[in-house]
């Protein structure tokens, strides 16, 4: 088990969805 790869690949989950959401709402803004 390489635990630190897998919560290394959450966080990076977790941020992507965070930009998404980001993106998403600052297009909806303009």
């Amino acid at each position: 088990m390489n635990l630190l790869a897998e919560l290394r690949a959450a966080s990076l989950g977790e941020l992507a969805e965070v930009l998404g959401a980001v993106r998403i709402s600052v297009c909806e803004a303009h």
